[in-house]
């Protein structure tokens, strides 16, 4: 006889067959995802950042260069990494977000997919407000560089300068230059909003297989359930029965005899309990 505790362990151990069935693609899809995570995660990413900062700041020769994402939704922007060559006055932390439409050049290079100048000593194209101070109030001109891809505007690449525009000035040659530099990171950051695409869709399809799992071996162990009450029924009537049977030519005096009548039916009674859940679990 089974036990309702050893019923419940054969119910785990089926479980456990259905769910790792395939164990050694399991693995490999387990580690693919947790790469596939590990190189989109936020460590990953603003370390590439960071360096890619440092290097466009050299080729460039700029006084700085930050590297700002922007959202899905196209609304925000996070400013991820940043690289200076000298001590500025004031410096925004990374991971500060701005809204878009309170920074008009920002928006307008985003709208454009085309690189913005911004220049202090040129009223017209001057910042303002907010994105004054977020570019730098020492800086004389600035050039707001979007990373494009079939998507959309990706990233701003904020490249800042100190120097007059007569000494550096933002020309035609390191406008091609910056373009240049745009569109590999414009790949990086596409293959990272893709992996984490990915991650995410294994982790809901993680949750609806274990759901499908889950369901599949409740329709595993309700079958598994049915047989069990099924052998046990017919045998444990016949017991029952029998054990009543005897009961009624049987004295209380007999002492032992009658007692274990009584024990019989107790452990009838109760695997018929056993064999009304499984039923019940089958339904």
């Amino acid at each position: 006889m089974l036990t309702q505790t050893q019923v419940e362990g054969l119910f785990i151990e089926r479980q456990r067959q259905v769910k790792y069935s395939n164990p050694r693609r399991a693995r490999q899809l387990g580690t693919l995802i947790q790469m596939g995570g590990n190189l989109s995660s936020s460590p990953y990413i603003g370390g590439l950042l960071s360096i890619f900062a440092k290097r466009t700041v050299e080729v460039v020769s700029a006084t700085y260069c930050r590297v700002s994402l922007l959202d899905e939704a196209g609304e925000v922007l996070t400013i991820r990494a940043e690289h200076a060559v000298r001590k500025l006055p004031w410096r925004p932390d990374i991971g500060e977000r701005y809204s878009l439409p309170s920074l008009p050049k920002h928006r307008m290079a985003v709208e454009k997919q085309e690189i913005v100048i911004v220049r202090r000593d040129v009223p017209l194209v001057a910042a303002r407000g907010e994105e004054l101070r977020l570019l730098g109030e020492d800086i004389k001109s600035a050039a707001l560089v979007p990373v494009v891809n079939g998507e959309g505007v990706l990233a701003i690449l904020t490249i800042g300068e100190m120097r007059s525009w007569e000494r550096s000035p933002f020309d035609s040659a390191k406008l091609q230059l910056l373009r240049s530099l745009a569109m590999p990171l414009s790949s990086t950051l596409m293959y990272a909003r893709l992996l984490q695409r990915i991650v995410q869709a294994y982790e809901q399809f993680s949750l609806t297989y274990e759901q499908t799992l889950e369901a599949e071996c409740q329709k595993a162990v309700a079958r598994f359930a049915l047989t069990i009450a099924d052998e046990f029924a017919q045998p444990l009537t016949g017991a029952s029965g029998f054990a009543q049977l005897l009961l009624k030519d049987t004295s209380p005096t007999e002492g032992m005899r009658y007692q274990s009548l009584l024990k019989i039916l107790n452990s009838c009674e109760k695997m018929n309990a056993i064999v009304h859940n499984l039923r019940v679990l089958a339904d």
